[in-house]
Order: C-alpha cells, then sequence, then structure tokens
C-alpha cells in the first residue's frame, strides 16, 4: 500500500466526520507523509497503523474533544443512549404487549364486522319473511278474512321493521367506518406532522 491508497482508505474511514474536520486530518497526515520523504512510506504506514484503526482512534478523539467543547450535546448524546438501552430492555415486554393490543384491536374490528353482516342477512330475511307473508295474506284473504288480515298484519310489521333495521344499519355502518377513518387520519397526520 503508498501513500494515496492509504490516504484514500483514511477518507473514505472518516467519511463521517464533519467536512472541515475531516479535511484538516487529511491534511495533517498528507503534510507528515511529505516529512518523512518517499523512502519512509512504508515505516509511517506501519507506524500508524491500518487506516481503519487509525479513523476509529481519530473519531474517539473527535467525540472526545467535541464533548469537551459542547457538554449539552453530549448530555444529550448520553440520554439518548439512555434511551436506546431502555428501549432495547423494554423490547421483551412491549413488543408482546403491542402485539397483543394489535390483536385485540383487530379481533374487535372483525366482531363489528360480523355483527354488521348478521345484522344485514337478518334484514333480507325478514325482508323475505314480509314478502312471503303478504303474498300469504293475499291468497288467505279470499278464504279466511280474519286470518289473511292477521297475516297481512304480520307481514307489514315484518317489512317496517325490515326498514327500520335497514336505516338504522346503514347510518350505524356509515358512523363506525368514519370513525375508524378519522382515526386512522389523525394516527396518519401525526406521522406525517413528526
Amino acid at each position: 500500500m503508498n501513500k494515496e491508497e492509504y490516504l484514500k482508505e483514511l477518507a473514505h474511514a472518516l467519511r463521517k466526520i464533519p467536512e472541515e474536520e475531516r479535511g484538516d486530518m487529511l491534511r495533517y497526515f498528507q503534510e507528515y507523509f511529505e516529512e518523512a520523504g518517499a523512502e519512509k512510506e512504508a515505516e509511517v504506514i506501519a507506524e500508524l497503523g491500518p487506516p481503519k484503526k487509525l479513523a476509529a482512534r481519530l473519531k474517539a478523539e473527535s467525540s472526545y474533544e467535541d464533548a469537551r467543547k459542547h457538554p449539552k450535546s453530549a448530555k444529550k448524546s448520553f440520554r439518548a443512549a439512555w434511551i436506546s438501552v431502555g428501549a432495547v430492555c423494554a423490547a421483551p415486554v412491549a413488543l408482546p404487549l403491542a402485539i397483543a393490543i394489535a390483536a385485540v384491536v383487530a379481533s374487535l374490528v372483525l366482531v363489528l364486522l360480523v355483527l354488521f353482516i348478521t345484522l344485514f342477512v337478518l334484514c333480507l330475511c325478514l325482508a323475505v319473511s314480509a314478502i312471503i307473508f303478504i303474498v300469504a295474506a293475499v291468497v288467505v284473504l279470499f278464504y279466511y278474512p280474519p286470518t289473511g288480515l292477521v297475516i297481512s298484519g304480520a307481514g307489514l310489521i315484518a317489512a317496517g321493521i325490515t326498514g327500520l333495521l335497514f336505516v338504522l344499519l346503514v347510518r350505524a355502518f356509515s358512523s363506525c367506518f368514519r370513525g375508524v377513518a378519522g382515526m386512522l387520519n389523525k394516527g396518519i397526520g401525526r406521522r406525517v406532522r413528526q
């Protein structure tokens, strides 16, 4: 490995350090190589060690200097580290808890969906029974008028209950749908704003 390759690898390893600071470091080592001369390049490379190790040492020194100059940012970094440690420690409890909450919410949504389907089928059954009652009432009305009137009354009651139940079902379904859509919209809106 020659000087150019060494400095190129060092520059690549230091890419996360701010531009100005990285430029100063690379200029220093460029001058260090030039002062040693071309004949001592191999000795200088051996003295400095692998570029990645030198970069790690320089990053550590840079972080230390930054922490000394800006103690508040060091405190924030320390706080962030503790939050990360807390998140890792809480993951064995929080992850199953989140899965359980998601399962409960999914089951509630499923129960509501099944309830709406059941009520819709009930409306269909009532509508069919109302039609059957009314047709039967027309037929029976000619043979036994009082019985025909009772059956036609039952058919009309079934038709009225069907209409009322259908209107209530449509309104309840649309309200639930709007409520779920609103909650999802609020949740997505918060994430987008953050």
